[in-house]
């Protein structure tokens, strides 16, 4: 065979060899599927309550982590009236996959302003400990004073801190959505959407924000309220599979998602309603003697679909449930420079038109290096439009090989990009085959 023909064979089998390996760089995982959610209820008694008067209706996955040992935490916010417990484990029992109530069915008790009231979001560090965002409100009610909170369990579920967030946080209209933490600074940052399950009420009095937490002191402050960047944009209606969701007025959500640099030195962040990215350096965020930080937001730039949960990795790959593409995507690299953003420069590594439906918050599993995250259909269960009969998938749980870590521990500085090697050899070869 000449050694033209012989080269060129040689390089059609090294791109090959690069196809399928980037094909199977980002690989989804169903780990979960449920048509409703069960517990690990402590009596048949309670069970046959719950079951037969349909108080599995009432009950959505909403948040997602897992530890080192790769136990799952999944949140159920007690966005109606009858959630038996608001943070849970998956476990398998008796031949099910069950929501065991962490750390324990008591610390989950409705009316006990010491125990879990209703939680969206919540983190868990390095170190196990598991840092959750209480909303405080029950089935839409005004919050009790000293539930709405950050609280922080150790491993073995024994609480460790609680910080009461009642001067930051409006018992009627606050909705405490999701946290991110700096355990180096000791600071966490909270989103405040205001409160969408509202929608009687203006705008106005709606007041999402963001809420700071200085851990060691235990000091509060909250910022950008009402500012453009956390309010929702009145010109976006959120489309899932080509219907809107509200057929009578948009939905209206303030700041949701949000995600911190694998440095923690810049909080990225974008409202539910709104197609828009923002990001703001946490040196004002901590600084509480700084005022205007308006003047300090940086308008990222445009990203072709509405989100619910944001997440940074050790590689600074910012990662975004995309609710209008039953996905997620991911933009490498991430700069805080508006310049440089382009939403072109996302990459949607996850898709599925029927079991992704509203993607909804991320964790991770770090020892795998993998992506988690939750769908939900919250377009359908907020409307009450969810069908729970017998052989419907309503939720699901996802798994995304993406050779990344959380943000939680810190910078992977080598930022190994496996496929970007493989083409940079490949060009090598071919280069050194065509000389």
């Amino acid at each position: 065979m000449p050694a033209f023909y012989s080269n060129l064979l040689i390089i059609n089998m090294l791109l090959l060899i690069s196809l399928v390996q980037l094909s199977l760089a980002y690989e989804a995982e169903l780990l979960h599927k449920f048509t409703w959610l069960n517990f690990t209820f402590e009596t048949k008694d309670e069970y046959n309550q719950y079951f037969k008067n349909k108080h599995y209706e009432d009950c959505t996955l909403a948040g997602i982590k897992m530890n080192s040992k790769g136990e799952i935490f999944v949140s159920v916010p007690r966005w109606k009236s009858n959630v038996p417990a608001t943070l849970n484990k998956i476990v398998k029992k008796y031949g099910n996959t069950l929501l065991q109530p962490f750390p324990s069915w008591n610390q989950n008790k409705i009316g006990d302003i010491d125990a879990l009231q209703s939680v969206l979001g919540f983190e868990i560090d390095k170190d196990d400990n598991v840092w959750v965002l209480d909303q405080g409100k029950v089935d839409n009610q005004a919050a009790v004073n000293g539930t709405m909170k950050l609280v922080k369990y150790n491993s073995s579920g024994n609480q460790e801190l609680k910080i009461e967030l009642d001067k930051v946080a409006c018992p009627v209209t606050s909705f405490l959505n999701d946290l991110v933490i700096d355990t180096e600074k000791e600071f966490v940052y909270i989103s405040d959407s205001g409160n969408p399950l509202n929608t009687s009420q203006p705008l106005s009095a709606w007041n999402p924000a963001v809420i700071v937490v200085d851990v060691k002191n235990k000091a509060t402050r909250r910022v950008l309220q009402q500012h453009h960047s956390t309010n929702p944009d009145p010109g976006v209606w959120v489309v899932i599979n080509g219907e809107r969701v509200g057929s009578a007025s948009p939905i209206e959500a303030g700041i949701d998602g949000i995600a911190l640099s694998c440095d923690g030195s810049y909080f990225y962040y974008t409202p539910l309603t709104s197609r828009t990215l923002y990001a703001i350096e946490t040196s004002y965020l901590r600084d509480f003697n700084s005022s205007n930080l308006e003047k300090h937001v940086i308008e990222m730039g445009f990203k072709s679909s509405t989100s619910d949960g944001l997440a940074m990795t050790a590689k600074n790959n910012l990662c975004m449930t995309a609710t209008e593409k039953d996905g997620i995507y991911m933009h490498s690299d991430i700069k805080p420079d508006p310049e440089k953003f382009f939403y072109q420069d996302f990459e949607l590594i996850a898709n599925n038109s029927t079991s992704m439906i509203w993607p909804d918050t991320i964790g991770f599993d770090n020892t795998g290096k993998k992506l988690l995250f939750v769908s939900n259909k919250l377009n359908e269960f907020y409307y009450g439009k969810m069908d729970f009969s017998k052989g419907q998938e309503n939720f699901h749980i996802w798994s995304v090989d993406i050779d990344d870590r959380s943000y939680i521990y810190g910078c992977d500085e080598s930022n190994d990009d496996s496929s970007g090697s493989l083409l940079a050899n490949i060009q090598v070869v071919v280069s050194l085959l065509i000389s």
